[in-house]
């Protein structure tokens, strides 16, 4: 059994000398914002965190982020596109559900069952982060896939 300070609850992941998921997560925000080549997969990056760490979700919006990553990935849709597409739908004073959670953090039905992790995707540097993230966006799309989620 695993020693819960030394893993993490939502995706499983081992932390690697003691740092967790969320802390990794704020660094890699940290380079697509100082960096334009770690900054064109932000929308990967968030989605593959939250997917990984569904509580901060409603059950809508655990939905609403599997079929985004789902359409980044397989119709290639650029973020500026989907913000577009989406934006009457999302818009804060039009829809009628909750994105983030309510009393009741969303769960998947069939947990998925994480090959890679951002304990994975994070590198020393930023040196590589866009192509660490596209191949973790993919696994977290193909981990989803095999557990029936899409």
């Amino acid at each position: 059994m695993m020693n819960p300070s030394q893993h993490c609850l939502e995706c499983g992941a081992l932390w690697r000398d003691g740092i967790a998921c969320e802390q990794h997560y704020h660094q890699m925000l940290a380079w697509e914002f100082d960096d334009p080549r770690s900054g064109i997969v932000h929308h990967l990056t968030v989605l593959c965190y939250n997917l990984q760490h569904p509580s901060i979700y409603s059950p809508e919006g655990l939905a609403g982020a599997v079929q985004l990553l789902t359409t980044f990935l397989e119709q290639g849709i650029t973020p500026p596109e989907m913000r577009r597409n989406i934006q009457p739908k999302v818009d804060s004073g039009k829809r009628t559900t909750k994105i983030t959670k309510r009393d009741i953090p969303a769960v998947y039905d069939s947990a998925p069952s994480w090959t890679l992790t951002i304990q994975d995707a994070i590198g020393a540097t930023s040196d590589g982060h866009a192509e660490r993230v596209t191949a973790w966006a993919h696994a977290v799309l193909t981990a989803l896939k095999t557990a029936g989620v899409v």
